[in-house]
C-alpha cells in the first residue's frame, strides 16, 4: 500500500537554506569588503594608519562619495549618468572663469555653477523621460559635450588661484576632520533619508521596479525622473568644485575617468544597475571600498597602469555582484 504525502506536509528540513539566512542589507558586502581591505593594508603597510594618510583617504574619497550618491538617484530609476565627471569638470572650470578671470564673488559664482548643473540635469531628464532616448546614449553624449565645453572655456588651460573659500571646501578642516569628508557624510545621510523615508524616494524605486506599474499607481514618473537627473548633476557640480578647491586647479581635464568609478561604487554598494533597489548608504561604502583599494595601491607603489587594470576589474566585479544579488533574491523569494 502506497502512502500519499501532501505537499503541505513536506518536512521543514527541505526548506532551502537561503530562506533561513538572516536579512543581509544590500550594502553589507561593501562594508565587509572595506573592513577587510583596511585590515590587510594596515597589516602590510605601517603608513596606512597614520593621521595624515587617513585624512588623505577621507578627503580623496569624499568627491567619489558625493558623485556616487548623485548617481544613486538615477540608477534607482533604472537609468544611468555617464556624464557626472564631465559635469563636475565644467562646473569647476566655469567657477574658475567667473571668480579668477571675471572677479565675480565666489558665492554668486558657486550659485551660478549649481544652477548650470540643474539645467544640465533637467535636459538629460527630459531627453530620457520625455523624448525617450536611451539614458546611456544621452549621458555618453553629455560626457563629450560638457567636457568639450569645459576645455573650450579656457582653451584647455587650467585656472589656478581659486578663492580661499573654494579651496577651504576642498582642503579645509573642521575640528581636525577634512571638510570634504564632512560634506560627503552630510550629503550621503540626507540623500539616504530622502530615498528611504520620503514619497519621492519610494516613487523612484517604483519607477525602477516597473515604470508602467508606477504610473498606474499615480507616481509622476516624468517629474520624478527629471528631478533625479537634476540632483545627480547638481551633486556632480558640488563634487567637481570641491575637487578643484583641493587641487587649486580647475580645467576640462578634471576628474577624467571618475564616471566609471562612480558607477562601480554605487553598484558594489548594492545599487542595482537595473533599477528598483539601493540607497546612498551603499554608494557611500562602495566609494570607501574603492578609495581604500586605491590608497593601498598608492602606498604599495603600484604602477598607474596596473591601477587602471584594477579599476576595470572592479567595474566588472560590480556588475557580477549585482547579478549575483538578483540571483539570490530570486532563490529566496
Amino acid at each position: 500500500m502506497t502512502t500519499q504525502v501532501s505537499a503541505d506536509a513536506t518536512p521543514a528540513i527541505h526548506t532551502p537554506l537561503l530562506r533561513r539566512l538572516p536579512a543581509f542589507p544590500p550594502w553589507g558586502a561593501a562594508l565587509i569588503g572595506a573592513l577587510l581591505v583596511a585590515v590587510v593594508i594596515a597589516v602590510s603597510n605601517d603608513a596606512f594608519l597614520t593621521p595624515r594618510n587617513l585624512s588623505n583617504i577621507f578627503a580623496q574619497t569624499a568627491v567619489l562619495v558625493i558623485l556616487a550618491t548623485g548617481q544613486t538617484f538615477v540608477m534607482i530609476t533604472a537609468g544611468i549618468d555617464l556624464s557626472v565627471a564631465a559635469v563636475g569638470a565644467l562646473s569647476a572650470t566655469l567657477l574658475g572663469v567667473l571668480t579668477v578671470a571675471n572677479d565675480l564673488p565666489w558665492s554668486l559664482s558657486l550659485l551660478i555653477c549649481l544652477l548650470v548643473g540643474a539645467v544640465i540635469g533637467a535636459l538629460h531628464g527630459v531627453l530620457v523621460g520625455r523624448v525617450l532616448l536611451p539614458a546611456f546614449i544621452v549621458t555618453l553624449g553629455g560626457l563629450l559635450v560638457w567636457r568639450g565645453a569645459a576645455l573650450q572655456l579656457t582653451g584647455g588651460i587650467n585656472t589656478t588661484g581659486l578663492p580661499d573659500p573654494i579651496r577651504w571646501l576642498g582642503r579645509g578642516l573642521i575640528a581636525g576632520v577634512p571638510v570634504p569628508a564632512v560634506i560627503a557624510v552630510l550629503v550621503a545621510a540626507i540623500s539616504a533619508i530622502v530615498i528611504v523615508k520620503t514619497k519621492f524616494g519610494v516613487g523612484l524605486r517604483a519607477i525602477g521596479g516597473s515604470e508602467g506599474a508606477a504610473a498606474r499607481a499615480g507616481v509622476p514618473v516624468l517629474r520624478y525622473r527629471i528631478t533625479a537627473y537634476i540632483i545627480c548633476s547638481m551633486l556632480a557640480c558640488l563634487g567637481g568644485i570641491m575637487l578643484a578647491g583641493r587641487l587649486d586647479s580647475a580645467g576640462g581635464n578634471l576628474a577624467q575617468g571618475f564616471e566609471l568609478q562612480v558607477i562601480a561604487a554605487a553598484a558594489i554598494g548594492g545599487v542595482s544597475l537595473f533599477g528598483g533597489t539601493g540607497s546612498p548608504v551603499g554608494a557611500f561604502f562602495g566609494a570607501i571600498l574603492i578609495g581604500l583599494i586605491q590608497n593601498g595601491m598608492n602606498l604599495g607603489g603600484v604602477s598607474p597602469f596596473i591601477q587602471q587594470i584594477v579599476s576595470g576589474a572592479i567595474l566588472v566585479l560590480a556588475v557580477g555582484v549585482d547579478q549575483f544579488r538578483k540571483y539570490l533574491a530570486r532563490r529566496i523569494s
